[in-house]
């Protein structure tokens, strides 16, 4: 399925990656962790269950535990990631001083200055230094400096940064953000490309171009994503039946969905409930 969990090897990990050419992730995922991502070079296009942007230089996005998405990027696109779990955060913080930390995370999507994101690769790169020598007790001034300074940057001009927020995504992909938007809401009604196309009074074929050229996807690839995600919830916490499922997720044929679901997962659904029982 186009959803995978991915749980980082360590509690505070920190990762840097540039690539030479396009990048596409193809394939949605989640982390088990908190994300940031601050883009050093470059264009990237995060697209989440809800909307979709694109990110310049000196930007930073911010992604809670099991938030799906997946990402493009462009050729030269640089960047580094922070991912923390409960681990890290349970070890150091008070849940009022977890909570304060943890509050920029509300925006989604930051702009620093040039000075600012300046500051906070130092120190990331410290953070990474200190973890690959597993001292995780002098990693943790410099991860408190990371975090407040990403909180006073929200807490100094808080309507200027909602305000950037909503203008990168209208200048991204409007219509895409509501067709995703649209796509997580009804999947279970969704009986064909016609119906997306005719709720934003746009062709299919116009639909399908524009959807494709954002995401690097086809629409029908992304509603089948959410309807087995959805699938997958059932099986594993409902009793219904394979066929009740099928209907419940908008496959209007339980022989469809299983179809469906085995070159997804590489296996039936009745085979994914039983692994997951």
């Amino acid at each position: 399925m186009n959803a995978n969990l991915y749980s980082p090897e360590h509690m505070l990990q920190v990762e840097y990656t540039r690539h030479p050419q396009d990048y596409d992730m193809g394939t949605f995922h989640y982390h088990n962790a908190y994300e940031l991502l601050f883009l050093q070079e470059g264009e990237y296009t995060l697209i989440t269950m809800d909307t979709a942007y694109t990110m310049h230089k000196n930007q930073v996005s911010l992604l809670p535990p099991y938030c799906m998405h997946k990402s493009l990027g462009r050729a030269g696109n640089e960047r580094t990631l922070m991912y923390f779990d409960d681990r890290f955060l349970n070890r150091y913080f008070t849940e009022k001083s977890r909570s304060l930390l943890l509050s920029c995370f509300a925006v989604g999507q930051l702009s620093l200055s040039g000075e600012r994101f300046s500051e906070a690769l130092g120190l990331l790169f410290q953070i990474r230094e200190l973890v690959h020598k597993n001292k995780y007790d002098r990693a943790y001034p410099a991860f408190v400096q990371i975090l407040s300074l990403l909180g006073d940057t929200c807490r100094e001009n808080p309507l200027k940064t909602a305000a950037e927020d909503r203008d990168k995504r209208a200048e991204s992909t409007p219509l895409i953000a509501e067709v995703i938007t649209y796509i997580n809401q009804n999947y279970s009604t969704i009986r064909c490309l016609d119906d997306i196309a005719s709720h934003f009074y746009i062709t299919k074929y116009h639909l399908c171009r524009l959807f494709r050229s954002t995401t690097s996807s086809t629409v029908m690839d992304h509603l089948n994503s959410i309807r087995l995600l959805q699938a997958c919830s059932l099986l594993e916490n409902t009793s219904k039946s394979i066929t009740d499922i099928s209907y419940a997720c908008g496959f209007h044929s339980s022989a469809y969905f299983s179809d469906i679901f085995k070159k997804s997962l590489g296996m039936s659904p009745r085979a994914y409930r039983r692994l997951k029982s």
